[in-house]
Formats: C-alpha cells, sequence, structure tokens
C-alpha cells in the first residue's frame, strides 16, 4: 500500500534519515499490539457467540486514542493524559510523529519499549484467556 501511494500520490520524506529510521522501527511494535488487541477481543467469542458490539467498541477507542481522526496534539490536557495509559497512541500516532520529527530521539526510543512493554503484557493475557477459554470449549466428533 506504501508502494501504491507513493506512486499515485507521493509521501512527503522523513524530516531526517533518523527519524525515518526510528519511526520505521515502530512499525513491528505497532502491528504486533495492533493484532494482539483484535486477538485478544477474538478469544472473548469462547463466552459470547457475538463480539462484533465489543469490536465496535475497540474501533471507536482505537480512533480516538490512536490520533487516527484527530492528532494527540489537539486533544485537551485530561484527554490527552487519558491516552497515555492506553496503547492506542502507539498504534499510529507514535510512529507519525516521529516521521514527522516530532519527537526526539529520546523519546521516540521510550515509545518502542513502551510498545514492547504493552505486547509482553498483552501476550501474556492472552495466553490466560486462551487457557481459560479452550477449558470452556467442549469437542465432539464422530
Amino acid at each position: 500500500m506504501v508502494i501504491l501511494v507513493t506512486v499515485t500520490v507521493g509521501i512527503t520524506p522523513p524530516i531526517s534519515i533518523g527519524a525515518g529510521l526510528l519511526a520505521l522501527a515502530m512499525l513491528p511494535g505497532a502491528a504486533l499490539l495492533q493484532f494482539l488487541l483484535s486477538y485478544i477481543l477474538g478469544l472473548v467469542g469462547f463466552w459470547h457467540s457475538s463480539v462484533w458490539q465489543l469490536g465496535a467498541y475497540q474501533w471507536m477507542l482505537t480512533s480516538l486514542f490512536s490520533g487516527a481522526f484527530v492528532p494527540l496534539w489537539f486533544f485537551p490536557d485530561w484527554l490527552l493524559s487519558i491516552s497515555n495509559y492506553l496503547p492506542f497512541r502507539l498504534l499510529y500516532f507514535a510512529p507519525i510523529a516521529t516521521y514527522l520529527g516530532k519527537l526526539g530521539v529520546a523519546e521516540a526510543a521510550w515509545l518502542i519499549a513502551q510498545q514492547w512493554m504493552w505486547v509482553a503484557g498483552l501476550l501474556a493475557l492472552q495466553r490466560i484467556v486462551w487457557l481459560a477459554g479452550i477449558r470452556k470449549v467442549v469437542s465432539q466428533g464422530g
């Protein structure tokens, strides 16, 4: 997709090579975070036949707190402080702000560390939910 957009519309290059590399380093953590959030939501299907409504809530939270619709720079202080305790800003806002050169190296490195701390925590959570879920499932074959 990036190649298609670059060829057809064009993309502003990063402010510096370092900013581009740091933003690139954030992408695997962001992708894994997005996957784990969706996967854990899917695991809730062990207990509920439909997780569509929960998925809609997750989409709304992600859209609001990731900076996908409105950059976090425009948030009031109270909403910004809430977003700092959630993983969503690490999905879109952190890589884009780094790419644009709005974050320094130390701040970007701290955000990368936060991404991987969230990944570790969500991996542990998904394991707990998975183990609880497979105890609930009964499969009969013939």
